[in-house]
């Protein structure tokens, strides 16, 4: 199985491994997998756009996953909500000319510790969150809700989002393992 992830520092980020962490995951459960991770720090869904043909899926994959939309709600340089969806749009339509809807998986934002986090609020993710998922299903393609998903789980979402950093926004270890079963589950469970 080839899959590829891209979109800003939660696919990017490595957490103490020598590659980027979710990677590390999903390949714990299957060494099979091979993946390509084109995710860059700090990237928005215009900055994605601009960045599409050496960012984008160049090759053949069997599961596309997008994460988008943290660095666009962010206050400091929020990308307007309008502005997204169109983005979005443009993304998918360049998706879909290459592989069939089942294959993208689009990611929301996790939750965020407002105690922490200075520039994103949690009333800001899901407003970014609600278009990525009308968007999918719209398009019919599979939506996984980082949100909803570290929202629901035992552990309070406060010790969730103690990564390396301790910002309030980027999670460590414990919620990348939620997150990297949750996407491995839609690669095996459901075949397009």
């Amino acid at each position: 199985m080839h899959i590829y992830l891209s979109g800003d520092s939660l696919i990017a980020r490595h957490e103490g491994y020598q590659q980027p962490i979710l990677n590390h995951l999903l390949k714990e459960k299957d060494a099979s997998i091979n993946i390509t991770n084109t995710a860059v720090p700090g990237i928005n869904s215009q900055q994605f756009l601009q960045q599409y043909n050496k960012l984008g899926p160049n090759q053949n994959f069997d599961y596309l996953v997008v994460l988008l939309g943290t660095n666009d709600l962010a206050i400091h340089k929020q990308i307007p909500l309008e502005q997204f969806k169109i983005n979005i749009n443009e993304i998918i339509t360049r998706l879909l000319k290459k592989y069939h809807s089942q294959q993208i998986i689009l990611v929301s934002p996790p939750p965020v510790d407002e105690n922490k986090q200075q520039f994103r609020t949690n009333q800001l993710v899901l407003a970014y969150s609600n278009i990525l998922e009308e968007e999918c299903v719209a398009y019919n393609l599979k939506f996984l809700s980082l949100y909803q998903l570290l929202s629901n789980q035992e552990v309070p979402v406060t010790q969730l989002l103690q990564g390396t950093l301790d910002d309030g926004l980027h999670f460590g270890e414990t919620a990348y393992s939620i997150f990297s079963d949750a996407l491995y589950e839609l690669f095996v469970d459901a075949k397009y």
